[in-house]
């Protein structure tokens, strides 16, 4: 004989079922939470562990770093010393890459000392100045005439009256735009200067150069400037 339950106790029943169903969700969801943890551990102590080392790491190369870098401070030091004693800036030492300051290791306090020169005539260069000394005269294939030392004048081959030089150190300067302080010349040993017509010694001639009108004989910079046949 079947028991027919109330509807009392039917509600009763499909409250316990419900109410297992739910507890073993939740024991499902601690369970694998639990899991998850558990396996996460390790691996947040190898992620912690990991950051660890590499902080190690970087702190090592850091000190390797430091002590690979003394010899370059101590050398700029050095040049900063040498610089100061006879009178140099010392602007153009501390823009000095580090390769360039490890490149003088091998150098006597003397080549220092030329070193520091060339430093300062490029220093002035740039500043649009003729270095001290450069009171020698040349005509660059690009620049016109230009200054330079005597040294390099000496050298160079002498074609109409001038020496002559493919490129200068005031090239880069050109190149990049900035101002440079050529020596005076006269439009009368110039190849690109028509003399006056009616007055050849004396009067006012054109510039094929664009460069206006001069008198044969008048001083003036000018880049443009190219020596005529013979000097």
């Amino acid at each position: 004989m079947t028991a027919i339950k109330s509807p009392e106790q039917s509600c009763t029943v499909a409250n316990a079922s419900n109410a297992t169903a739910q507890l073993s969700l939740k024991q499902l969801a601690w369970r694998a939470l639990s899991d998850s943890c558990t396996v996460a551990n390790p691996t947040d102590a190898t992620a912690q562990h990991d950051r660890v080392a590499a902080v190690a790491r970087v702190a090592s190369v850091a000190r390797v770093a430091a002590v690979a870098d003394r010899p370059t401070h101590d050398l700029r030091l050095a040049l900063l010393a040498l610089a100061d004693r006879h009178g140099f800036d010392t602007a153009p030492i501390h823009r000095l890459h580090n390769l360039d300051v490890a490149a003088c290791a091998r150098l006597d306090d003397s080549q220092l000392l030329t070193y520091l020169e060339l430093l300062d005539d490029s220093a002035t260069r740039w500043a649009g100045k003729k270095p001290v000394g450069h009171d020698a005269v040349i005509h660059c294939h690009h620049c016109g005439p230009v200054w330079v030392h005597p040294s390099v004048a000496a050298v160079l081959p002498v074609v109409d009256g001038w020496p002559r030089a493919l490129g200068c150190p005031w090239c880069a300067i050109r190149k990049a735009g900035a101002y440079i302080p050529h020596p005076s010349v006269q439009c009368m040993g110039c190849r690109r200067y028509t003399s006056d017509p009616v007055n050849p010694a004396a009067g006012m001639g054109q510039c094929a150069s664009g460069k206006g009108m001069h008198y044969p004989m008048q001083q003036h910079p000018c880049e443009a400037f190219k020596p005529l046949p013979g000097g």
